[in-house]
């Protein structure tokens, strides 16, 4: 088990997963209004928290479907996500959620590029826009966009600036997924020294690092944690809610409250509903993840399965059941489904259990 602070394992970890927010940006994406509610249920079901349930201003099939998880009565709190805009906040009007992110860039480039402001004008729109959504009845948390670029010192003015305008939360998001854990720890250990908002780590897996930075950024002070399921989202995507969820309570003895025993379920049908099938290496819920030898974790005892050997350059051993001390890459051998590989070929989605 890794070395971690009493400190961290004392805090509660809070998951907030985005699969229905930032999994459904990942390209060619798209929920239906059914799949959107068994995803809600089926991560409340685990759980889970906190779910970020869309974007309100994409128009009034969003923001009916946001409505509709609202309703389903979930003990998960909701949260919504809009940019730092009177339009976009005003959209988030009458969908019963409970927070609000108000996302705005804090890095120069995209201050400059994207918005075409300054420093000074970010600083001022959350002072605008905080007071806001409050009047509104919302909590909120201030997204920072490109945090992971952003100038350091800048960044500490952006939380201060948040919390004196009544932000309970700052999320740190690596937008363009650059981030490594060693930086991230000693990035929210500034922004902890600095500030009493709860801190919140939203990554992206462009080099394969987006579960190992969600975890630097527990160690380093953050309160909260973005994660999709299997990894969904944008680009390379996200931190996986499965890789998370387990590394804290395995590795660093920090239990978010996640009961992954009934995983496996919700992870296939968030792979079929959006076309993206899981890879065979995936760890935790590809098939290969039974390959050690040892059962796997997130999923229910069944019958072991029946796997065959790779024959040999001398033609041996073709067709011999293998065992526990054949070596690993012999046992995990065995035939494809033939629909395991063509998202094309996808099987009617069924009813997610309950």
């Amino acid at each position: 088990m890794g070395t971690v602070s009493n400190q961290a394992q004392a805090r509660q970890i809070v998951i907030d997963d985005t699969t229905l927010r930032d999994g459904e940006q990942s390209a060619g994406v798209a929920f239906s209004l059914e799949e959107k509610l068994a995803i809600a249920r089926g991560l409340d079901a685990l759980g889970v928290p906190e779910l970020e349930v869309g974007i309100p201003v994409m128009g009034p099939e969003e923001r009916e479907g946001i409505r509709q998880v609202a309703q389903l009565g979930l003990n998960a709190n909701l949260l919504v996500w809009c940019r730092m805009n009177p339009k976009d906040l005003a959209s988030c009007r009458g969908l019963d959620v409970q927070m609000v992110d108000l996302s705005i860039p804090v890095s120069d480039q995209q201050i400059a590029r994207k918005l075409g402001r300054d420093r000074d004008w970010v600083l001022q729109n959350i002072r605008n826009m905080v007071p806001a959504a409050l009047d509104m009845g919302f909590e909120v948390c201030v997204g920072g966009e490109d945090a992971s670029r952003a100038d350091s010192d800048f960044l500490l003015q952006v939380v201060e600036a948040a919390q004196a305008a009544g932000a309970s939360r700052f999320r740190f998001a690596d937008t363009v997924g650059i981030m490594e854990p060693f930086g991230v720890v000693e990035r929210f250990k500034a922004l902890r020294a600095a500030t009493d908002l709860d801190l919140e780590m939203h990554a992206h897996d462009d080099f394969g690092l987006a579960t190992a930075n969600s975890m630097a950024a527990v160690l380093g002070g953050a309160t909260h944690v973005n994660t999709t399921v299997n990894s969904l989202g944008e680009r390379a995507g996200n931190a996986a809610l499965e890789e998370v969820a387990m590394g804290l309570k395995r590795l660093y003895g920090i239990d978010a409250g996640v009961d992954l025993t009934r995983f496996q379920a919700l992870s296939d049908y968030v792979s079929s509903a959006s076309g993206r099938p899981v890879s065979w290496q995936k760890s935790l819920v590809g098939e290969g993840g039974t390959c050690s030898g040892a059962r796997r974790s997130t999923r229910p005892a069944r019958p072991p399965l029946r796997r065959w050997r790779r024959r040999s350059a001398n033609g041996c051993s073709s067709r011999r059941r293998a065992n526990t001390s054949t070596p690993g890459w012999r046992r995990c051998w065995r035939r494809p489904r033939p629909d395991s590989r063509r998202p094309d070929s996808r099987r009617p989605l069924r009813p997610f259990p309950h």
